[in-house]
């Protein structure tokens, strides 16, 4: 599979998670899982991926990115 990478701001990070929430949990929860551990670990240095992958931290913006993937499915409904 052709990986992208993509630049966006935490604010079109976590609007773009909020969207997912709002859909069936096993159809987005392992984008979800994906995104929030690119996001973690580049906002947080020494942030291990959930796949173990290896990603670079990229110094800018700070902030939290939401945490769509650990409500239960009932609340992303």
């Amino acid at each position: 599979m052709n990986d992208l990478k993509l630049e966006l701001t935490i604010q079109d990070t976590n609007l773009i998670l909020e969207a997912l929430g709002t859909m069936p949990y096993l159809q987005v929860y392992k984008l979800i899982e994906k995104i929030q551990d690119q996001a973690t670990h580049q906002l947080q240095p020494g942030a291990v991926p959930r796949d173990g992958s290896a990603l670079q931290r990229q110094d800018g913006e700070q902030g939290e990115v939401s945490n769509v993937a650990e409500r239960s499915p009932d609340e992303n409904r």
